[in-house]
């Protein structure tokens, strides 16, 4: 997978930033180029031990400091993080590019897709939903928020998507159908 003809990117980006470390980004990560300089960022403090072996790399910037010195070509965030903070929004208007694995995935998917989202009851429909879809079609990939990311699904005939509030405000995403569980303000 080419994620540079994906987000529509030359062979001239070289900086990447990834906002919030999560299973999705850090999927995301796997599939970077090699040539590319990673800069991590994190409203909570990050366990550098594990992440400092990749030599790609560059910059991390946690906590207070998760908006500083923004001088990415693009940044893919995860789902919980917000983009409107007044940091990300000059960054934005700077010409920094914008995604998520999430947005990749609603680009690159040639199958019927299924979103869930609400405040609560998302997983639980999701689980419902594969199921039920299980006698209809052949595999069915149950992916996003309930825990497998979407770029390292299982490819499968049908998709359930668990897709959180967060997401929403941000994606463009054509589904086979959508269900929204209900509406309340635990956020």
């Amino acid at each position: 997978m080419n994620l540079r003809s994906l987000i529509g990117l030359g062979e001239d980006v070289k900086r990447i930033g990834l906002y919030g470390v999560g299973k999705s980004t850090l999927a995301l990560k796997k599939l970077l180029p090699p040539d590319v300089e990673i800069t991590l960022r994190s409203d909570t403090k990050i366990d550098r031990t594990k992440l400092l072996s990749d030599r790609r790399i560059v910059k991390i910037y946690d906590g207070d400091t998760a908006s500083d010195r923004i001088c990415e070509q693009v940044i893919f965030f995860s789902p919980s993080v917000r983009r409107d903070t007044p940091a990300l929004r000059r960054a934005s208007e700077r010409g920094v590019v914008f995604s998520s694995e999430c947005e990749i995935f609603f680009k690159t998917v040639n199958a019927p897709v299924y979103a869930v989202t609400g405040s609560d009851g998302k997983s639980t429909t999701s689980t419902l939903i594969s199921r039920l879809l299980s006698e209809k079609y052949g595999k069915v990939t149950l992916c996003g928020n309930i825990g497998v990311p979407f770029i390292s699904s299982e490819v499968g005939d049908v998709y359930v998507a668990e897709l959180s509030s967060f997401q929403l405000t941000y994606l463009s995403a054509f589904t086979e159908r959508a269900v929204i569980t209900n509406v309340t303000p635990n956020h």
